[in-house]
């Protein structure tokens, strides 16, 4: 006697169940794993730019007061085309040079006064603790040439000190200079650097970047305008009166 066919239901109950695999906890192929993955990169980036603000930091402070020297010099060039209507170079190669002037003539200055009145420091120290040791014998405290000559070491000591500080404070002419250059290299061409830092974002953003970046030059050309303002004001002023009471270096302290 022939056996009949199984019908379906009972294939189906018949046959072993399938197995569901999913990959690994170890495979990419886990969205859970990509997703773990993103988070730690994202905490590995933010600590890996953290190290680098914190190593670059000198750098960093030379590219910002860079950025704001050339708004400064993009503010004269702009200032200068209301009355001299010649090409922008030749308006930033005046302002440069004022700037570069300006500058000169400080550390002139400075290099001049400072170095007079280090030396005459000494001799009002020196002359000071004469004085105080004549009224201190006058007063009947008697006091060595030994001790006299070791506090006079002690403090003409600190005067060097004082003079190797102001000397290493000049030495930040170095740092000027690059500041100076860079900025004019970013007053030259601001668009090329725009345009370099947009190339960076998606093309849907860039429109939104060039309109923040053009408001943000706006607004620091004003301020530091301002700023000029005040500070020119306020030195002019200081260098006069000094100068009408008698005190060294009113150029200077102005």
């Amino acid at each position: 006697m022939t056996e009949r066919p199984l019908s379906r239901k009972r294939r189906a109950a018949a046959a072993p169940p399938e197995r569901s695999e999913r990959p690994g906890p170890g495979e990419l192929r886990d969205p859970l794993i990509r997703q773990e993955l993103r988070r730690a990169a994202v905490w590995i980036g933010m600590v890996v730019v953290a190290l680098l603000i914190w190593e670059l930091s000198q750098p960093l402070l030379l590219i910002g007061g860079a950025i704001v020297f050339a708004a400064m010099l993009d503010g004269g060039v702009r200032l200068l085309g209301r009355v001299l209507p010649i090409a922008r170079a030749w308006r930033l190669l005046i302002t440069t040079l004022i700037v570069v002037a300006f500058l000169a003539w400080v550390v002139w200055l400075a290099s001049t006064q400072l170095a007079d009145q280090a030396a005459t420091l000494k001799d009002v120290i020196l002359g000071q603790i004469n004085h105080l040791m004549h009224v201190a014998h006058h007063y009947g405290y008697r006091i060595n040439e030994a001790q006299a000559t070791e506090i006079s070491k002690q403090v003409l000591s600190s005067a060097d000190r004082l003079t190797s500080a102001v000397g290493s404070a000049v030495g930040a002419i170095t740092s000027i200079t690059m500041i100076v250059v860079l900025g004019m290299f970013l007053a030259a061409e601001p668009r090329l650097y725009e345009r370099g830092l947009a190339w960076m974002l998606p093309l849907e953003s860039r429109e939104e970047f060039y309109g923040t970046m053009s408001a943000m030059g706006h607004t620091l050309r004003r301020l530091m305008a301002g700023r000029l303002l005040g500070m020119g004001i306020e030195g002019i002023g200081t260098w006069g009166l000094l100068s009408i009471a008698g005190v060294p270096m009113a150029a200077l302290l102005g």
